[in-house]
């Protein structure tokens, strides 16, 4: 892309699954569920809180947040059945 006289590039990782196999580190995937399960468990709390603070207003998207939550959570569920 090219502003004038200056230039901004961007990128996005493509990642590649051979023979069905995932990219994710099986030695550090459990440590990596727990801190995602945290953050969605974090998350459930704080929407739930009205709070006028401009940073803390996520309860504003509860119902459409509880839904990528519950989304989130059946993805981390699958992959520590793997």
């Amino acid at each position: 892309m090219n502003a004038g006289n200056s230039l901004a590039a961007h990128t996005t990782p493509v990642y590649v699954s051979v023979d069905g196999g995932g990219f994710q580190n099986p030695e550090t995937i459990a440590h990596y569920i727990a801190l995602a399960s945290q953050y969605l468990s974090e998350l459930e709390s704080e929407i739930k809180v009205v709070n006028n603070d401009p940073e803390r207003q996520s309860w504003r998207y509860r119902k459409g947040l509880e839904k990528r939550i519950a989304a989130a959570k059946n993805v981390l569920e699958r992959l520590k059945q793997r």
